[in-house]
């Protein structure tokens, strides 16, 4: 029986196991307008509009490893 070419390749490798990169906590903030918003914006240092869900704060740099690949 043939094994599947990923075990071929992958034979004796290290277990790579990724870790939950979860957030320490969750908070809910208000704000009572418009100005209290840029304020608060301004204070961190991070944009924030009406339409912003949620942030990471530190901010979150995206792709700060995307461009990673393991070359032989």
């Amino acid at each position: 029986m043939n094994k599947p070419i990923q075990e071929e390749f992958w034979f004796d490798m290290p277990e790579f196991v990724q870790e939950k990169q979860a957030p320490y906590l969750e908070l809910k903030v208000r704000f009572a307008d418009q100005e209290a918003l840029e304020e608060f914006s301004k204070l961190i240092g991070q944009k924030l509009t009406v339409k912003t869900k949620s942030i990471w704060h530190p901010e979150l740099v995206r792709g700060l490893n995307g461009g990673k690949r393991y070359v032989e």
